[in-house]
């Protein structure tokens, strides 16, 4: 059993000033559960195929390093929950969180 991290921009939740929020869905036995990290974007400098910010975007590094933090959280969450032995499901991630 493993746990899937992705991280995408949210297209129906654009905001006044153009943003779009940063959404992470994490997946464990074909289950997921999305939710905000609280960091925006401008679409443009969002890289699909990535899932990060482009580098060459105003603040990419400083958002990148939040995405990769968040990211080592939930995966160091995952395997203290793993190691422990008992059943968990997506929803006990991210009732963690």
């Amino acid at each position: 059993m493993r746990v899937i991290i992705h991280f995408y921009p949210r297209k129906s939740r654009l905001n006044d000033d153009g943003q779009l929020p940063i959404y992470v869905r994490f997946t464990v036995k074909s289950k997921r559960v999305d939710l905000s990290t609280g960091l925006f974007i401008q679409p443009k400098h969002w890289s699909k195929a990535r899932g990060r910010v482009k580098d060459r975007a105003p603040n990419a590094y400083t958002v990148n390093e939040r995405l990769d933090k968040l990211k080592t959280e939930f995966q160091d969450y995952y395997n203290q929950l793993r190691s422990s032995g008992e059943e968990f499901s997506v929803s006990t991630i991210k009732e963690g969180r």
